[in-house]
């Protein structure tokens, strides 16, 4: 929610490569999934230690990939299929390794 703040403030494009639409989706669908997932694991029978290594994991993936599209977008540059430098290609590189 915090970057559909920013978009009302900001304003900018809605659509293209380099968008407030990213980070706002990103965002909110890995914020449901995370909800989700929380509730999911208080329905099974798993560990303690097993619900919250799957939640941490989950999490710190997903913050981590919203964090760069976000980062990208301040940067006003394509956050996905970015190769044009060797920082972008390696913020590319990252969220292809880690994203959930």
């Amino acid at each position: 929610m915090f970057h559909v703040g920013v978009f009302a403030v900001d304003g900018g494009a809605w659509e293209g490569p380099v968008s407030w639409r990213k980070p706002i989706v990103f965002g909110l669908s890995f914020g449901v999934t995370i909800v989700t997932l929380a509730w999911f694991l208080t329905l099974l029978r798993l560990g303690r230690a097993s619900g919250w290594a799957v939640s941490l994991v989950l999490s710190i993936a997903s913050i981590g990939e919203v964090v760069l599209i976000s980062m990208q977008k301040w940067r006003g540059v394509a956050s996905h299929f970015n190769e044009t430098t060797t920082f972008d290609g390696l913020v590319f590189s990252v969220m292809q390794c880690w994203s959930p």
